[in-house]
């Protein structure tokens, strides 16, 4: 979800990492550090205070490259071929005739890239659980809903387009409502590796217990007001 590669020239290549959860960057470098995949870290302070700041994990060389990738192995299926073409390796004979499997450890890595879990608050007043994920990757949102699919879980997907030629078309998952995002949750929520989608799954699958076991025609509780809060 957050992994970008370039080569200068033939001996120059590097596969990049960004985050700006720095939780979710030492669980890359203990990875890396495990496999003795080679690398260096980088800080970038924005001048901004209203930004975070972004850790970047440089990957360079091509044996460590390589390294990495076949470490991945048959994990590594909606973008081997793009970073096998981009790094002059060749093309990846691991996954190239591999139909796209689901994998929900796959799944909780790259939500926690580019996922997000809210609870909004609509113009009537009433509180609406979203689970959703953005990619431009078509391999990826098809792994992405497959595994979904295979977990029961019911999804809308939308398509956005601006009028910027440079921009890709960006693809939006969503799972809207207190059953659909109680499914999700009910599956997923124990899974979450980073304490921040882990705290707000455990919050959002509370409110959602909580109206489903109610009438829902009856106020929401302090305590559901408070979950809103908590998750804004």
């Amino acid at each position: 979800a957050e992994g970008s590669t370039s080569a200068i020239h033939s001996t120059r290549k590097y596969i990049k990492i960004t985050n700006t959860d720095i939780e979710i960057i030492n669980k890359c470098t203990k990875f890396l550090d495990k496999n003795l995949v080679f690398y260096t870290i980088v800080e970038q302070v924005p001048k901004n205070p209203k930004y975070k700041k972004i850790y970047n994990i440089s990957i360079a060389e091509s044996n460590n490259c390589y390294t990495l990738l076949k470490t991945l192995g048959d994990k590594f299926q909606c973008r081997d071929q793009e970073f096998y073409h981009n790094l002059q390796l060749g093309s990846s004979t691991t996954t190239r005739n591999i139909p796209l499997t689901q994998d929900v450890y796959w799944l909780i890595g790259v939500f926690e890239g580019e996922g997000s879990i809210d609870l909004e608050l609509d113009k009537n007043g009433y509180y609406n659980p979203v689970v959703s994920f953005k990619n431009t990757k078509n391999k990826i949102v098809d792994k992405f809903v497959k595994t979904l699919y295979s977990l029961n879980i019911s999804w809308h997907v939308t398509r956005y387009n601006d009028d910027n030629p440079n921009h890709k078309e960006e693809i939006q998952i969503r799972t809207r409502g207190l059953k659909r995002c109680d499914t999700f949750l009910k599956h997923l929520s124990s899974m979450f590796q980073v304490s921040h989608y882990r705290s707000r799954a455990e919050l959002l699958h509370e409110f959602c217990r909580s109206r489903l076991e109610k009438n829902q025609q009856e106020p929401y509780s302090e305590n559901e007001h408070l979950i809103y809060r908590k998750l804004r």
